[in-house]
């Protein structure tokens, strides 16, 4: 006979596709609940939760309105001022909390840090009066209020008031005394304890600060990686040394040294440091003892005096060493020259650069000022020898005056 063996198969009644969607990503939601005789425009997402029904729905603004006494998707003139909006389009998680959620008893309540795990500081908060509010901000009617919500302290300090806890030690100096010492009423039972400061004494008390990155100070929600960025802070700080109001020039600062040589071969003499900027000096006075001495040179890499002959051993040599300045100075750079860069880049920004001197191995040049990507440039007609010491002034002055004082 014929051997039969059915073949059972199991036809697909339907299939599903499953996506996970990992958007727990926000700190915040940007729905807003519906109140009313509140002021809402285009693009606003609104949550209205029917109290009545226990349901929640929510709405795209699609024009600007100011919502009556109750909620109703049409302005006062009939127009569809709210449209449902389609669950799919929500980005993230604590959107779609906002939008849907409705807790009845029971239930967690209507919270994102509760809902969100991550969402919130996970640390203890200590949350103080805020600018609105008093001790110390002036915001009390103390002419007109009754109970004032501060009091002062021992030392003479409004603090918040007692009220409802006070803490009571002994001084601040003082480690705690040991024995049998009297509570009054306040922070415990009336009576005795063996340390009075226990809690509230500063050894007791410990600050310490948090890391930029850790548990609690990169917290996020779940399926947010938390991090920190960090980039270099570019800070900028542009002081005005003076403001001449008599128009009639201000003190630099002056540099006096003195040198003598027993040797009689030494005909170099540093006046300054090489390794300060502070010490770059444009006018220089000579005397050898009370005379004026003229022929000599300068060497501003060394910043060095160069005689054209030594010392004798009786001999003093008197430099003095005149610095720079100006009305409302907000800009000193050096620069050394390599015989090939007529360009130099200032760090300061063009607006605050009304007026400068430039100086090329202590005489005076005249650049032209221009900018370059919101920096001011000077720029020569021909470029500076290799070696050359140049030292530039930038002044936030208006032209109406020259805003250098200079050496007549």
């Amino acid at each position: 006979g014929i051997l039969v063996s059915p073949r059972l198969v199991n036809n697909t009644v339907r299939s599903f596709d499953t996506t996970l969607k990992f958007d727990r990503i926000t700190y915040r939601s940007t729905v807003k609940d519906w109140t009313k005789t509140t002021a809402y425009i285009a693009g606003d997402v609104i949550a209205y939760q029917n109290t009545v029904t226990g349901t929640q729905e929510v709405y795209d603004c699609v024009v600007s309105f100011t919502s009556g006494a109750t909620f109703s998707v049409e302005n006062t003139s009939g127009t569809t001022v709210l449209t449902v909006k389609p669950d799919a389009e929500f980005t993230n998680t604590a959107d779609r909390i906002a939008a849907y959620y409705y807790p009845t008893s029971g239930m967690i309540g209507d919270d994102l840090e509760l809902l969100q795990k991550g969402t919130g500081y996970l640390g203890t908060k200590v949350d103080g009066p805020n600018f609105d509010q008093d001790p110390g901000f002036d915001s009390a009617n103390f002419d007109v209020i009754g109970f004032d919500n501060f009091e002062i302290d021992s030392d003479g300090l409004a603090v918040l008031a007692g009220l409802d806890t006070i803490f009571r030690g002994t001084s601040f100096g003082e480690p705690g005394y040991q024995g049998d010492e009297f509570v009054l009423p306040g922070y415990m039972e009336i009576g005795y304890i063996q340390d009075l400061d226990l809690g509230i004494d500063p050894v007791s008390i410990q600050v310490d600060g948090a890391g930029f990155v850790d548990t609690y100070n990169s917290h996020a929600p779940e399926e947010l990686i938390p991090g920190r960025v960090y980039d270099t802070l570019d800070m900028e700080v542009y002081t005005h040394t003076s403001n001449d109001f008599e128009a009639d020039g201000n003190a630099m600062e002056v540099r006096y040294t003195s040198f003598t040589d027993d040797t009689g071969t030494v005909t170099n003499f540093q006046y300054g440091r090489i390794d300060k900027s502070a010490d770059d000096f444009e006018y220089l006075v000579v005397y050898k003892n009370a005379e004026r001495v003229y022929d000599f040179t300068i060497n501003f890499a060394t910043k060095s005096v160069v005689l054209t002959s030594p010392l004798v051993a009786t001999d003093i040599l008197h430099v003095y060493a005149y610095g720079q300045t100006g009305e409302k100075m907000v800009g000193e750079y050096t620069y050394e020259g390599d015989g090939t860069t007529v360009s130099f880049v200032l760090s300061n920004i063009p607006s605050l650069t009304q007026q400068s001197v430039v100086f090329v191995d202590g005489v005076e040049s005249n650049p032209t000022i221009g900018e370059q990507d919101d920096r001011t440039v000077i720029t020569f007609a021909t470029p500076p020898v290799n070696g050359a010491h140049i030292h530039v002034f930038t002044f936030n002055q208006a032209t109406t005056r020259d805003a250098p004082s200079k050496i007549k």
